[in-house]
Parts: C-alpha cells; structure tokens; sequence
C-alpha cells in the first residue's frame, strides 16, 4: 500500500492510497487499485501505517488533503489543520 497522484495530476488533493493485492505470498501482484472510493487525498510528506488483523481485515492511517491552502501549494507548510484517515476493508472487498 502506497500514496501517489492520480496519473497525469499533480498536488496532494489528486493523490490516493494505492494497494496492489498477492494470492501468492507476494511471488506476484495483480494491478493496483484504489483503496478508497472517495477522493480524500493525501499529504505528501506524511507517513501511512498499514495492519491486518486475523480476520484479513485491512486497515490504512494516513492524512489526508482534501483540498490544497496557498502555502502548501508553494512548498510551504500548510496552515489549514487536515483530518486524519482510516480506512477499514474487507481484502475481498476492495483489493
């Protein structure tokens, strides 16, 4: 699982979380997808955490940048405070 833009776009409100899922103890992966519908963005200087629990359920936190301020456009730090994201999935479900 990773944050990268949209392709062909640019700023942290066109990145999204990506998870490319194996059936084969990693030997192989199928094409990635998004791991959430909703277009939330991502920060990209910020880090993700990644756990499964026993059941497969997987669970991503990252922050997410829903819109871009001025300053942060600019390679500034952004003053607007960003919400953090969870996102919890069935490995069925999404992947």
């Amino acid at each position: 699982a990773w944050h990268a833009p949209e392709p062909q776009t640019r700023g942290e409100a066109n990145r999204r979380v990506w998870v490319a899922r194996s059936t084969d103890e990693g030997k192989t992966f199928a094409r990635e997808k998004p791991a959430y519908r909703e277009p939330t963005g991502a920060c990209g200087c910020c880090g993700m955490r990644a756990f499964a629990d026993h059941k497969g359920n997987l669970y991503m936190l990252y922050r997410s940048a829903a819109e871009e301020d001025e300053a942060a456009a600019g390679g500034g730090e952004s003053q607007k405070p960003r919400l953090g994201s969870t996102i919890r999935s069935s490995a069925e479900e999404v992947l």
